[in-house]
């Protein structure tokens, strides 16, 4: 793996004076960067009983600028241990309850991975409606974060072209969801930025496969 600076342009977490509505900027997949977003130890533990075994504030601000303006895909339980949809993000939740959407108006729910991500590249149900009202600020996002669990990151590392990964330097014996492993030799580090303030350490790690390597 080779590792190449790298300086990530920062997203304004600033509330907007309007209400934003996200739209994909393309109609294609293949013209949207699709990155994982993920917070693990050093034995890929992500979970212990429906919760992260850990709070770290640094993390969840990392969190919130590299998700910004984006389309999240998450899955049921994900969405579950978050308790709401996150603003400034289009939301996109995994599951075969249709329910979800009635409770939660905010969020779109697709019966399927790739249905998710069918979903992610066509404009919100609402669009139509909001963007005949003066008071809505439309956003157009390129990128899809995919941000659990388990399963849905699985099925996320064979169409990502991009990880955003948080290392903690510790194992978590008790963890019951881990992050599938990575085939290191399809991936370039560019980026690895320790936060020395933390206890114990830990590192903000960015990786994009190079352009000559095709996912099967």
């Amino acid at each position: 793996m080779q590792s190449t600076p790298h300086a990530q342009s920062a997203q304004s977490t600033a509330k907007p004076k309007l209400p934003q509505l996200l739209v994909p900027a393309a109609s294609s997949l293949s013209a949207m960067q699709i990155q994982l977003v993920v917070a693990c130890g050093r034995d890929r533990a992500i979970g212990e009983r429906g919760a992260m075994p850990w709070y770290l504030p640094a993390d969840l601000k990392h969190f919130k600028s590299t998700t910004a303006h984006t389309c999240l895909i998450m899955g049921r339980k994900t969405f579950e241990s978050i308790g709401r949809a996150l603003p400034l993000r289009r939301n996109i939740v995994v599951s075969s309850d249709q329910s979800l959407a009635h409770t939660n108006p905010n969020i779109e729910v697709a019966t399927s991975f790739e249905a998710a991500l069918e979903l992610a590249t066509v404009m919100p149900a609402a669009a139509m409606t909001s963007c005949s009202q003066s008071a809505v600020q439309v956003v157009p996002y390129g990128v899809i974060s995919i941000i659990g669990g388990a399963g849905l990151f699985a099925r996320g590392l064979e169409v990502a072209n991009r990880l955003e990964i948080t290392e903690i330097a510790a194992e978590f014996p008790q963890a019951d969801t881990y992050f599938p492993e990575i085939d290191r030799k399809q991936w370039q580090v560019e980026a690895l930025q320790p936060d020395i303030e933390a206890e114990p350490c830990y590192y903000f790690c960015a990786a994009e496969q190079p352009q000559d390597f095709a996912q099967h």
